[in-house]
């Protein structure tokens, strides 16, 4: 229901940080993120993704595998060489197939399929939590 995704965000509190060029991208995924009662931060490359996580600490990634400057997979290799701690989504229209060796070496956790919906992303979401409240 509509209130259970209100009320997701404080059952599974995450810091969430979302990498999209794409204006029309990022306004469907700030909204999906906002149903669910998270207030994600937005970048738009891999370079601010790098800046934004010397700056805070976030528990997930969900960065677009396509943007201008550094993409998504770029970022999060140099994430992963600098040992940050944090769950990362790669959202891709493309086969996850492609992703197979970055999926089985840890590097990312998973693909999310464009476009992201509330019901796409609350396992995710779900998954992340639990591995965070691990760590």
């Amino acid at each position: 229901t509509k209130q259970d995704n209100r009320d997701f965000a404080q059952h599974h509190p995450l810091e969430v940080l979302l990498a999209e060029d794409n204006a029309v991208n990022q306004k469907i995924l700030l909204h999906t993120f906002r149903n669910l009662g998270y207030e994600p931060d937005m970048v738009s490359n891999g370079y601010e993704i790098l800046s934004a996580c010397k700056a805070k600490q976030y528990d997930i990634l969900i960065a677009d595998m396509h943007m201008p400057g550094m993409d998504g997979l770029s970022a999060s290799k140099i994430l992963r060489k600098d040992n940050l701690d944090i769950q990362i989504l790669i959202c891709s229209a493309e086969d996850e197939s492609i992703f197979e060796k970055e999926l089985r070496a840890n590097l990312i956790q998973g693909i999310l399929k464009k476009n992201v919906t509330t019901s796409l992303i609350k396992p995710w979401l779900r998954r992340c939590f639990k591995a965070c409240e691990v760590d």
